[in-house]
């Protein structure tokens, strides 16, 4: 038979009160004092699965639930990671009767208000059917058995089941995934879902999450693809999404953490994703909800929409051969840009030629080298990869045996390398390697008869693909060139240095934009740069102007061809989206 989670038995949803100050303690099993507050819930007969679910609003001090049967036994128990303020747990085959749910909190957490709750209870049901319904196996034998059943119309995964019962002994579950795609036949295609806050999952860099991940088969010779999501409710909580690609990279990676027209960072109620030029082939969108959550609700709906060639950007760039721009001579060029998505977005120009080679990429973290070992807490080498890179390298050089492990900062990718020689090397390879933030955790090569020894290392890492144009200028600089240059722009180079911390450092008088639009004079022979602006915030239906400025440095009668790319950029999870590729070509006169 096959078999997955049916209907609701019961449900039951509220909140309780709860003065962590003034409710009744206990002794937990390390000798330390927990207030409580305790709700008694029903579990009819029959129920399979019992879910239990809470929030509650209290980002400095973790709360957790323990459950008891209706014979006073223990049966289950939430572990937050952190400052967790939202739980889960549940229970196979619970007894029916009257359950107690204690919510558990420090005395000293100063917390006073409303905690969350959702408790279900669900029984297994028929999913579809098994053919034959029997068969003889002879002993070291094998038969085929059809499975057939229905998808759900949500998108999503519903764990399901084929189980097979013997005529002796116990029986067999193969576990069954029901995956409904995310629809993409159409130009514009909408979707829903449902998010919870953090389970306590750890992401590195970025701290605790709860993930929803949906598949999707992109078609080919789309121009570019995007996907919009915004929150039914509450816009309190942190949301980021992923897209990853057929070859395992993340395209993008954006949160709902967003900028106004003065730069100050503003969280929004959505976020926007984009590629440009998506291979054809099966992609994953990932939703991450960055603990600690508001805790002002449970769960909340969100709806989306994934559409395909919707940027909105032009430009005249020079783009034949024929054409002659005089080598010293600065000719500004207009590049209109329309913000088509859902919530502010950030735009930059990022100019690009076609000639590949290495570009050293800078350590951003600012931790001077060498670094101790062991390593101390904290302390985690990163850096900032562009786009258009086809090969990724990071090296560690050491005193002692150590090992690498290289990491994109949502988790994903992840390459390890085992120590060779005192030394320890990380190579990615791929179309396009996910770009934006990379970090690094540097452990020694054990065993060890006591403490690891002290010891020291450097580490440095290459990024190989499409060489940035020094004859290209922007009024709002290049981001992805304070990866490779953080000189070149050091107020954007600090933000990413600081990670998640960035957003409340703009706050603190980093001014990262304005809404304004730049000016500029399209094929000006030795026009004057105009004055930059940094990376520009527009707002949805918003547009503006970028100049760009080409200055030939070549030498005369060279041709150079390139690509003007305009992306997006979030500080938040430090990556940016390509939204376009206009490729210009001349000759330096």
């Amino acid at each position: 038979a096959t078999r997955k989670l049916g209907a609701f038995l019961s449900r039951q949803s509220g909140s309780v009160s709860f003065d962590a100050a003034t409710a009744p303690t206990f002794f937990d099993f390390t000798g330390l004092a927990r207030a409580f507050v305790r709700k008694t819930f029903t579990v009819p007969k029959g129920a399979d699965r019992l879910d239990v679910s809470f929030a509650a609003p209290t980002p400095v001090s973790p709360i957790r639930v323990n459950l008891i049967d209706p014979t006073g036994r223990f049966q289950q128990y939430s572990s937050p990671q952190g400052n967790g303020n939202f739980g889960h747990v549940d229970v196979n085959l619970p007894m029916a009767g009257t359950w107690s749910a204690y919510f558990v909190m420090a005395p000293t957490s100063g917390f006073n208000g409303p905690v969350h709750f959702s408790f279900t209870t669900q029984k297994f049901a028929t999913s579809g059917s098994v053919s034959p319904s029997s068969v003889s196996i002879p002993a070291h034998g094998s038969r085929t058995v059809k499975v057939s059943t229905k998808l759900a119309k949500a998108v999503g995964d519903v764990s399901a089941a084929v189980q097979v019962t013997p005529t002796r002994g116990a029986v067999v579950s193969v576990p069954l995934t029901l995956r409904t795609l995310v629809p993409t036949s159409k130009q514009s295609n909408t979707f829903t879902g449902v998010v919870t806050g953090g389970n306590g999952r750890n992401v590195p860099i970025f701290g605790p999450a709860q993930s929803n991940v949906y598949y999707l088969n992109v078609p080919a010779a789309k121009k570019d693809m995007t996907v919009g999501l915004t929150l039914d409710s509450d816009a309190g909580d942190i949301i980021e999404a992923l897209l990853t690609d057929p070859n395992g990279q993340v395209a993008s990676y954006q949160s709902n953490v967003n900028f106004d027209n003065a730069g100050n960072p503003q969280q929004s109620n959505g976020l926007q994703l984009y590629r440009r030029s998506p291979v054809a082939g099966r992609w994953i969108l990932s939703l991450l909800v960055i603990d600690p959550v508001t805790g002002l609700e449970v769960s909340q709906g969100f709806h989306a929409t994934l559409g395909f060639n919707t940027v909105k950007v032009s430009a005249t760039l020079p783009n034949s051969a024929s054409t002659v721009l005089t080598a010293g001579q600065s000719v500004n060029v207009p590049v209109k840009v329309t913000n088509t998505g859902l919530v502010p977005l950030t735009y930059f120009a990022d100019g690009r030629l076609n000639t590949t080679g290495d570009l050293p990429l800078r350590e951003l973290s600012g931790t001077p080298q060498p670094i101790d070992l062991p390593v101390a807490p904290g302390i985690a080498p990163r850096w900032q990869v562009p786009p258009d890179v086809t090969h990724f390298n990071v090296a560690a050089v050491a005193t002692t045996g150590v090992n690498l492990d290289l990491f994109y900062t949502s988790g994903n990718p992840d390459v390890y390398a085992a120590n060779v020689n005192n030394s320890a090397t990380c190579n990615v390879d791929a179309p396009q390697v996910s770009p934006g933030l990379w970090a690094a955790d540097i452990g020694q090569t054990g065993p060890f008869d006591g403490p690891a020894p002290h010891g020291t290392f450097t580490i440095s890492a290459t990024a190989h693909g499409q060489l940035f144009d020094p004859a290209i200028s922007s009024t709002t600089g290049d981001v992805w060139a304070a990866g490779v240059d953080p000189g070149a722009n050091t107020a954007v180079a600090d933000l990413l240095r600081q990670g998640r911390a960035a957003a409340a450092k703009i706050s603190e008088g980093t001014r990262l934009a304005t809404s304004g639009a730049a000016t500029g004079s399209a094929g000006s022979a030795d026009a004057a740069k105009p004055t930059g602006t940094g990376p520009i915030t527009l707002f949805p239906g918003q547009s503006t102007t970028i100049t760009v400025t080409i200055t030939p440095t070549g030498a005369p009668h060279s041709l150079v061809r390139g690509h003007l790319y305009v992306d997006t950029f979030g500080f938040l999870t430090g990556s940016g989206d390509e939204l376009i590729d206009l490729p210009y070509a001349y000759t330096v006169g």
